[in-house]
C-alpha cells in the first residue's frame, strides 16, 4: 500500500512530541526531519489552525485542544477497554482495591500502555494516567505482564533497561 507522504510528515512531526519534549519549534523540526523551514512552518501551522497543535507565546508549537479530544475518544472506544472493563469493576468492587488495566506497548518494548484504571475511594488515590506509556518496571500491572512474557523478550528488557538506585543522581 502506497503511503501518503503529507500524513507519513505529520506523523513524524506528531512524534517528536513527548513526556519530556511538550514543545517543538520550527528549525527543531527541520533538522530532525530533514524538511525545509518552509515546508515545516506550513505543516505546523495548518494543523494549528485545525486545532490539532497550538502555537505558544515563544513561537513554538505543543499538541493541541483537538488531539487532546481526539485521543480521549480512543481511549474511550478502545475495543478491549471495552471488554475488560466489567471484570475490572467485578475485581474491583470483591476486593474493595484500586484496579489497573495495562497491555504491552506494540512501540516500545519495555514499556506497557494503561488502557483503563478504577479507583476505590478507600484506597491510595491512583496516580497512573490512561493512555500513557509506563515503563514496564515502574508500575505493579507492568512487572505482572513482565513476569508471563516469554523468555526471550523478558531478557531483552531486562539488556534495555537501566535501574538507577533511588541514592545515585541521574
Amino acid at each position: 500500500m502506497q503511503q501518503s507522504k503529507a500524513v507519513a510528515t505529520i506523523s513524524q512531526i506528531l512524534s517528536l512530541f513527548s513526556l519530556e519534549k511538550d514543545e517543538i519549534g520550527i528549525r527543531e523540526v527541520s533538522q530532525s526531519l530533514g524538511i525545509l523551514p518552509s515546508t515545516v512552518h506550513r505543516l505546523l501551522s495548518s494543523m494549528a489552525n485545525k486545532g490539532f497543535l497550538e502555537k505558544t507565546e515563544n513561537r513554538r508549537y505543543r499538541l493541541g485542544e483537538r488531539l487532546f479530544e481526539v485521543g480521549g475518544l480512543y481511549s474511550l472506544h478502545f475495543p478491549l477497554r471495552k471488554i475488560v472493563r466489567p471484570h475490572a469493576e467485578e475485581l474491583a468492587r470483591f476486593f474493595s482495591a484500586n484496579v489497573h488495566m495495562a497491555i504491552p506497548s506494540h512501540i516500545y518494548l519495555d514499556k506497557v500502555i494503561t488502557i483503563d484504571r478504577l479507583q476505590n475511594l478507600q484506597c491510595h488515590p491512583i496516580v497512573q494516567r490512561i493512555a500513557f506509556n509506563v515503563p514496564i518496571h515502574c508500575s505493579g500491572v507492568g512487572k505482572a505482564i513482565f513476569a508471563f512474557l516469554e523468555r526471550e523478550k523478558r531478557e531483552r528488557i531486562l539488556r534495555s533497561v537501566i535501574l538507577r538506585d533511588s541514592q545515585s543522581k541521574p
